[in-house]
């Protein structure tokens, strides 16, 4: 669906004339649209994309801005020339292996830690620099521009958005036993959706797993 379709769908749920809304505008409703997306890309974390991103002399700490800008949060890192994952760490894990940890540099990265929402370290710091690494990551959904925009989404996430534009509409409205029952309905979607989510997240492991290389038991 096009933006300009679902937000016809939030208008005709909530009685809205599309040729006239006397009460959610085109600007509340494309809003609602959007911060539909990002709450459904965040809780069901459904859209994943990879990244390149090459390491400088002396470095240890990246920041997902780095990676691309519409990086939510890295979820696994490779080396691009041995294809070695790197293990994901704790912070504290690494301290724990390692307390001069950040006096150790190398062309041959074997760890990666989170540090903040937006910052994660590889180690050891590259000494050299110039390692390619290829970045798995949660992505933010782009935002839409025009009413012909089609948000990258399965048709089940799509029907969430509707949803979230209706619970939008009605709280604007105050109608909150009205909202309140969209909003369960909202979850029970929210959880098939998930639900969904995970079940093609382990069909393509499982896919990866079996054709490229056996399994791995890492975290995921």
């Amino acid at each position: 669906m096009t933006r300009e379709e679902i937000r016809d769908k939030i208008w005709y749920f909530v009685g809205e004339d599309a040729s006239a809304p006397a009460f959610y505008t085109k600007a509340m409703a494309d809003q609602a649209i959007q911060e539909g997306l990002e709450l459904i890309a965040e809780e069901i974390k459904t859209l994943r994309q990879q990244a390149i991103l090459v390491t400088e002399p002396g470095r240890h700490w990246y920041t997902i801005y780095e990676v691309a800008e519409n990086c939510m949060s890295p979820f696994r890192i490779w080396t691009d020339g041995t294809n070695q994952r790197l293990i994901p760490l704790t912070i504290d894990e690494v301290d724990d292996h390692y307390t001069t940890w950040l006096s150790v540099n190398s062309n041959q990265p074997q760890w990666w830690y989170p540090i903040s929402f937006d910052t994660f370290g590889i180690w050891p710091g590259a000494s050299e620099g110039g390692t390619i690494l290829r970045i798995d990551y949660l992505a933010w959904p782009e935002t839409l521009i025009d009413d012909t925009d089609e948000p990258v989404f399965q048709e089940i996430e799509q029907d969430l958005v509707i949803l979230y534009g209706e619970y939008d509409a009605l709280i604007r409205e105050w109608k909150v036993e009205r909202a309140m029952d969209l909003f369960n309905k909202f979850a029970t979607a929210y959880r098939d959706a998930q639900f969904r989510s995970e079940v093609r997240r382990y069909h393509r492991q499982f896919f990866d797993r079996s054709f490229h290389g056996g399994y791995d038991g890492r975290v995921e």
